[in-house]
């Protein structure tokens, strides 16, 4: 191949590959703004109405809500590109935001922790500071490094939004440059993404809500790296499917075994301080995950690229699946480490 070859080539890459990273880059850093405020409540709201012992399966119906949309948008998409333009595919999408808006706003008023936080300032115990600000960041900081748990939980909580930054490049990119599928293929091969998340939320997390939390995750995330290597070496429409319909299945059972052992194992009163440090941190790998996905695409190919994100995935497996302190059922925890909280809850 010669030197004018190659450039050609590199220069037909870039024309149809860079618009989409700088895309996905951008709209990444702007979610992951929005992002980092939504999880933030959302993971403290929901402990308040939900009894400790159920956190999990409510975790679960969240997840697979988000897999049934994400189940029929890909397929939308693809039927409206067909026939209008993308313009008009991101008006619907940004439709749906304002719908969600609309319905969040019925929800009840609730302030997790409020009653945890004024008991301890009425003891004079580690009295919590009134003004959300610097001082809050920094306690949900020094949470994370001092617990192992959360320290844990930090390293899955790192690859999987690594991976959620990266993956949609990585496999438009694969779709498009490798395997040559149609706009239709495209979307139908994202839908895939929505069927593995409804599988885990209606047949597989209930099966497992008993099982040792660390294990549970380390196992998802080796799934998500699997699929990586599998999408790396793929050469079909069909191979590619069944590799995205795993990889989202796992990354669902990651997602609600993640943030159910956050919710039962942090503190109430810390729980929103905690979530916006890792929020933060979170949101940013998401971004460089989009940017640096797109970059190793744009250099090495979408195949290198998904080999290098499944042997992250691996190494970030690991240690969850040797720490002792990941050895308990969040069942058991639950049961036993919030009696005094989950009446609170209840009635409130």
């Amino acid at each position: 191949m010669t030197t004018r070859t190659v450039s050609i080539l590199g220069d037909r890459l870039a024309e149809t590959v860079l618009p989409i990273v700088i895309l996905l880059a951008t709209g990444d850093a702007l979610l992951g703004c929005g992002d980092v405020l939504f999880n933030v409540s959302a993971q403290s709201y929901l402990p308040a109405p939900v009894p400790s012992t159920r956190i999990m399966r409510a975790n679960t119906a969240l997840e697979t809500g988000d897999a049934a949309a994400t189940l029929a948008g890909p397929a939308v998409a693809g039927a409206v590109l067909t026939r209008f333009s993308g313009s008009a595919a991101i008006a619907m999408n940004a439709a749906s935001f304002l719908v969600s808006a609309l319905l969040l706003l019925r929800l009840p008023d609730s302030r997790p922790g409020e009653k945890t936080e004024a008991r301890e300032t009425e003891s004079g115990e580690d009295a919590a500071p009134r003004c959300p600000g610097r001082t809050e960041m920094l306690a949900g900081a020094k949470l994370l490094i001092k617990d192992p748990t959360q320290r844990l939980l930090q390293i899955s909580g790192a690859y999987l939004y690594l991976a959620a930054g990266a993956a949609g490049i990585m496999i438009i990119s694969l779709a498009v440059q490798e395997l040559h599928l149609s706009n239709l293929q495209v979307g139908l091969l994202l839908s895939a993404a929505g069927i593995g998340g409804l599988a885990v939320g209606f047949l597989v997390a209930r099966v497992v809500e008993r099982a040792p939390w660390g294990p549970l995750l380390g196992m998802s995330l080796l799934g998500i790296a699997l699929t990586c290597l599998w999408l790396a070496v793929t050469g079909s429409f069909g191979g590619a499917f069944v590799a995205v319909l795993l990889m989202d299945g796992c990354s669902a059972l990651a997602f609600i075994t993640a943030g159910s052992a956050r919710q039962i194992f942090t503190p109430a009163d810390r729980l929103g301080r905690l979530t916006a440090a890792t929020g933060i941190v979170n949101g940013a790998v998401r971004t460089l995950g989009a940017a640096g996905g797109g970059a190793f695409v744009l250099a090495f190919g979408a195949r290198n690229a998904l080999l290098a994100l499944g042997i992250c995935g691996i190494a970030a497996a690991t240690p969850l699946l040797l720490a002792r302190v990941a050895r308990v059922s969040m069942n058991s925890a639950s049961g036993t480490a919030e009696p005094a909280e989950a009446a609170p809850s209840a009635s409130s």
